[in-house]
């Protein structure tokens, strides 16, 4: 099962989920109904009156109404306490955010960050930021947010101290799946329905105090007239439990479901079987196995790589992971159930100041002081007149032009067929794991430091982005001087010597790096960075491919602070509603990679729509250069964003098919290609070479 039919399960699996709760929220306004009419009688028996009709239409209105309130509300409280992402689900289970940057970090903690941007990267997707539980001796881990750009990894204590390197990769990756196939979106918002139930129960609660209290206190008289109101509490409470339990059985069939599925793609991933079976065995080996014992965790379950509590027979009932010693067989047939022995590491109580102020809005933020500059030089400004690399001028209307720097790798390479990049989106293979380690290991280490840092990651997305015109330089500089300030410029300028030596092919792969970092900081100041980034690259009046990409790939990634809101909902059922857009896109990706070849481009963009349906070919139609301006492309975007997972893979193979017409793969290409693919939501892993080629002829 690839990708977009993940996407779809787990659309129709959200579908099922509201459906089967709708039921139980039928059946419990059914039961309310009923204590109501159970209480009507009571006080019409009182007041001598014995005729009532079961059937009282004002009455269940009433009723519906109610429990509609009590449960929406319950439910939108606990989404919005959840509303920031993967994040206020750390924070709520008192995590500390991972910053390699911060003093004190250790080494399994830079293990860890290493893993999980191995994976990003290998998987085409957002680093999501990564939490420790320093108070939970246990061996688990979670994955949490609603999309991969507010996604959260944390662990816990134990599992960053027990687990080997191989084994916290199959962890990681096991949560990693879970991202990829749209669970943790569906895993958040069961938190909130499940919530909206369980508000029925607290209201009960409530009135059985209240009646309980007022009987006490003989504010009724002799206390007469309470006991009604203690009744309708204990029944509401009684009905309220049974609605959560509806709920849990729900949620526990579908988290067993989903937690094969993921087990699964973690070996499809790492290709290591023996890796993630060797975290489940330390697991039944450790003396605190896999619990987590933060009062929220009951809720959160569902979230967690293993059972968070110790199972009773009833528990059981509503277990939402498959028993250990089944995952274990799956992975290895040969396990004789003799459990290793782990030894729990000493909890290091870390300061909890530090957690609270961890959000992740502005107080989590690090102020771009001028002053922290001065900790961060290590090089003297360079000569302005340094060389400079040539820039490619071949537009795609105005302002779309080849990427920035082409001219170093202007030899197109061959990489994998059209069809093995679609395949790749969502399902990375051990290749793309090894090739990720490649990439990092290539990028220096000053540069991976620098992307930790809140100041230093902003000067080095700003220096990518400095002309190679001396002119054009110093007009950028003046601008970040004065949109931000001039220690900011000044960074980016001794920045600039280590991004002219980086190969291109890691230019976005280091930003990746750098997307939680800029996340930290306060939204005014990501504000200010998206006006830099767009001001810097339209210096020049000239827009390349790689700055568009930077600029969308930051809007993006960024977009609850400066998008304005969150990935729409999928609508158009077929990619017929968004030919005119799917072309746009099309022309420009034939465009750039045959730059002013009309005979290659048209080409190309046949190639691209032959791999479409026959249906679907009546409305594709080429368009011109001067069409395909950045602008153009944007809306474009817009529009096939809200097509349904089917569409977009076709589209995606049609984009790809159009890149691979010639068998090879430009840089400006290949830049492109990824930023329609991180539009679509569909994570590309890197591309790689094919097996006849070395690995570094590679340009994409």
């Amino acid at each position: 099962m690839d990708f977009y039919e993940q996407q779809d399960k787990a659309r129709r699996t959200t579908a099922r989920l509201v459906a089967l709760l709708c039921v139980a929220l039928v059946l419990l306004v059914a039961a309310i109904y009923a204590v109501a009419l159970g209480a009507e009688v009571l006080f019409l028996r009182r007041h001598q009156q014995l005729l009532v009709s079961w059937w009282q239409p004002s009455l269940l209105a009433w009723v519906v109404g109610c429990t509609a309130v009590v449960v929406g509300y319950g439910s939108w409280s606990k989404l919005r306490a959840l509303d920031a992402g993967g994040g206020s689900v750390a924070l709520m289970l008192g995590g500390r955010q991972v910053i390699t940057s911060r003093p004190g970090t250790t080494a399994a903690e830079r293990q860890l960050m290493n893993v999980v941007e191995e994976m990003a990267i290998a998987s085409g997707m957002a680093t999501p930021f990564v939490f420790v539980l320093d108070r939970e001796p246990g061996i688990n881990a979670c994955a949490a947010g609603y999309t991969p750009q507010d996604a959260a990894i944390v662990v816990t204590h134990g599992a960053l101290h027990l687990l080997s390197r191989a084994e916290m990769q199959g962890v990681i990756a096991h949560e990693f799946s879970h991202l990829l196939n749209g669970d943790t979106r569906l895993n958040t918002r069961l938190i909130g329905l499940l919530h909206g139930l369980l508000a029925v129960g607290i209201v009960g609660r409530t009135l059985l105090r209240a009646g309980v209290g007022g009987r006490r206190s003989g504010a009724t008289g002799r206390g007469g007239g309470a006991w009604p109101l203690a009744l309708a509490g204990v029944l509401l409470w009684l009905l309220g439990w049974m609605g959560l339990l509806a709920g849990k059985l729900i949620r526990a069939a579908v988290s067993r479901q989903r937690e094969v599925l993921a087990d699964a793609s973690a070996v499809q991933f790492t290709r290591d079987k023996l890796g993630l079976a060797g975290a489940l065995k330390k697991i039944g080996g450790a003396a605190h196995g896999s619990w987590v014992e933060n009062p929220e965790v009951e809720e959160l379950a569902h979230l967690f790589f293993s059972a968070t509590a110790e199972p009773s027979w009833f528990a059981r009932l509503l277990a939402t992971h498959p028993p250990l010693m089944l995952r274990i067989k799956r992975l290895d047939a040969s396990f004789d159930g003799r459990w290793p022995v782990v030894r729990a590491p000493p909890v290091v109580d870390r300061v909890v100041g530090e957690q609270v102020a961890q959000s992740l809005d502005s107080t989590m933020a690090l102020a771009l002081d001028p002053t922290l500059d001065q900790a961060r030089a290590r090089t003297q400004p360079p000569d302005e007149a340094m060389s400079t690399t040539t820039t490619a001028a071949t537009t795609l209307g105005q302002p779309l032009l080849v990427g920035l720097g082409e001219a170093r790798h202007a030899t197109p390479r061959r990489i994998l067929p059209a069809v093995d990049i679609t395949a790749a989106v969502g399902s990375p293979a051990p290749a793309h794991l090894a090739w990720s380690q490649t990439l990092l290991a290539s990028i220096p280490t000053p540069l991976r430091d620098a992307v930790h840092d809140p100041f230093d990651a902003v000067a080095v997305v700003q220096a990518m982005l400095l002309d190679g015109d001396a002119a054009v330089r110093r007009s950028q500089l003046t601008t970040i001087a004065e949109l931000s300030s001039g220690p900011l410029a000044e960074a980016s300028l001794r920045y600039r010597v280590d991004i002219e030596a980086l190969d291109l092919r890691l230019r976005l792969p280091l930003v990746e790096l750098a997307i939680p970092t800029l996340r930290r900081l306060s939204p005014p100041q990501q504000a200010t960075l998206a006006r830099v980034v767009q001001a810097l690259s339209d210096a020049d009046r000239r827009r390349s491919v790689f700055e568009y990409a930077l600029g969308r790939l930051l809007l993006r990634r960024m977009v609850d602070h400066v998008g304005g809101g969150r990935t729409p909902t999928a609508q158009l059922l077929s990619l017929r509603a968004v030919g005119p857009a799917a072309s746009v896109v099309l022309s420009a990706l034939a465009h750039v990679g045959h730059p002013g070849d009309d005979e290659a481009t048209a080409l190309a963009f046949s190639h691209a729509t032959a791999s479409l349906p026959s249906a679907w070919r009546g409305h594709m139609t080429q368009q011109s250069e001067a069409s395909c301006t950045f602008g153009a492309v944007d809306a474009a975007l817009d529009r096939l964003e809200t097509a349904v997972p089917v569409a977009k893979k076709r589209f995606l193979d049609a984009a790809a098919h159009c890149v691979m017409a010639d068998g090879r793969v430009t840089l400006a290409e290949g830049e492109l290609l990824r930023g329609v693919a991180d539009a679509l939501g569909c994570p590309l892993p890197p591309f790689l070479p094919t097996l006849s080629e070395p690995a570094q002829s590679d340009a994409a």
